[in-house]
């Protein structure tokens, strides 16, 4: 089968509507997205560069069944790059970075015809351009998905593409916060939790200089889309500023669709937790941390949220979801990002 692949502007694609269309039948209505949801995820900071590319099937290739009329209207395959600034810069010492896959699909019927192949090989020429180390499939600051369904994640197929499954996956966690009942686990600490101000958007950017990358990535891209700050609880100490946690409601910027609830009772929530790295000079203590997330799942409960998704815990710099599960959390949706060397 013949097919060509063609990069389209990643920042303004004429044919988002087709290209969702062909996300929606390949991953299901458990991952559909809508084309508002694409077209925030490919506003991405502008010192990112950013490749959008779509394979389209030759309609005069031999042995095909190929309706006349499409006119290769519909495209066949999708795939979503990125890499970080650094990924511009070479020659200068510094470790070469990740470039991600942000999305990756073909349509159910174009499927082990060799259109993966292609667009992975695409993604290949692409990030060894921009100097990448390594090829991640998910796993990004704006990836569609931060990895492959556990539930439908194809080993072999992806072997196949050179892909290897990285150690960690990736895993939300659910709560019926419309019940929440603290636990036992939160105890009185030297210091409170409130929502933050808009003077005080300083304290925020210093502290998130101490978060892991993914995280600061998101948080500071949010504020630059116009996010609301009082939607970002603050945990304070004598300190400063040591913690935060994002609350995520349907009218925020960026919206719920990230977090992919549709199977849950409405009204519907998310949660971010924003915490220093694990190396870094001073940790959040446990105390710390359950009291950061009462008080975010306190107020949610308050504003009369039914659902709240926690997101991927391994980026608050905790990987068990034991003490989450002290907060009424249980495992939701599971992911597993993909890699391979450049």
């Amino acid at each position: 089968m013949n097919f060509h692949i063609e990069e389209l502007n990643a920042h303004t694609p004429a044919s988002l509507p087709a290209l969702v269309e062909l996300w929606n039948l390949t991953l299901g209505a458990e991952f559909a997205i809508s084309v508002p949801y694409l077209t925030q995820r490919l506003t991405h900071p502008p010192a990112w560069p950013a490749a959008l590319v779509q394979a389209h099937i030759d309609n005069h290739s031999n042995n095909q069944s190929v309706n006349p009329n499409d006119n290769q209207a519909s495209p066949a395959g999708l795939a979503l790059l990125s890499a970080p600034p650094a990924a511009l810069v070479s020659g200068t010492g510094s470790e070469p970075p990740q470039i991600h896959v942000d999305g990756l699909a073909v349509h159910p019927t174009y499927q082990r015809r060799g259109i993966g192949r292609g667009l992975v090989d695409w993604a290949v020429r692409w990030g060894k351009q921009h100097h990448g180390a390594n090829l991640v499939l998910g796993d990004g600051p704006v990836r569609l998905l931060p990895g492959v369904p556990v539930a439908t994640a194809d080993h072999p197929a992806w072997a196949k593409l050179n892909f290897a499954p990285t150690p960690a996956t990736r895993q939300d966690l659910l709560c019926a916060v419309a019940s929440y009942v603290p636990p036992a686990t939160v105890v009185e600490i030297p210091g409170v939790v409130r929502p933050l101000a808009p003077g005080e958007r300083g304290y925020l950017h210093n502290f998130l200089e101490t978060a892991a990358p993914a995280a600061q990535l998101s948080l500071r891209h949010f504020l630059a889309q116009g996010g609301r700050i009082a939607d970002i609880m603050g945990l304070w100490t004598a300190d400063g500023l040591v913690g935060a946690a994002r609350l995520v409601v349907e009218d925020s910027v960026g919206g719920i669709e990230p977090w992919f609830p549709y199977d849950q009772p409405k009204p519907w929530a998310a949660l971010q937790l924003i915490t220093p790295r694990q190396s870094a000079p001073a940790p959040l203590a446990p105390t710390f941390h359950a009291a950061l997330l009462d008080a975010a799942l306190r107020r949610l409960h308050n504003m009369g949220v039914n659902t709240c998704i926690l997101d991927d815990i391994t980026e608050s710099g905790m990987t068990d979801p034991q003490p989450f599960a002290d907060f009424g959390f249980t495992p939701y949706h599971v992911y597993q990002p993909f890699t391979q060397p450049l």
